[in-house]
């Protein structure tokens, strides 16, 4: 199909599709660091849930055994 082309579209369609694999490789690694940020977020978030279970359980046992002070 290239062959078919006017000698001059040639230069100007290799041109185009280098410039559209320069816009797909930063787009490429723009979606590695969204998912890399996302996955820190994630396993961030994983850590603050158990802190606030591990908060919630205690603050239960403390008072079904009547240690927490009434205000």
């Amino acid at each position: 199909m290239i062959e078919e082309l006017n000698p001059e579209e040639k230069p100007n369609l290799i041109k185009e599709i280098l410039e559209l694999q320069e816009g797909l490789k930063a787009l490429i690694q723009r979606t590695e660091s969204v998912k890399n940020d996302h996955d820190q977020m994630q396993s961030g978030n994983q850590i603050l849930q158990t802190y606030i279970n591990n908060l919630m359980s205690s603050d239960v046992l403390s008072s079904a055994n009547g240690s927490k002070k009434e205000g």
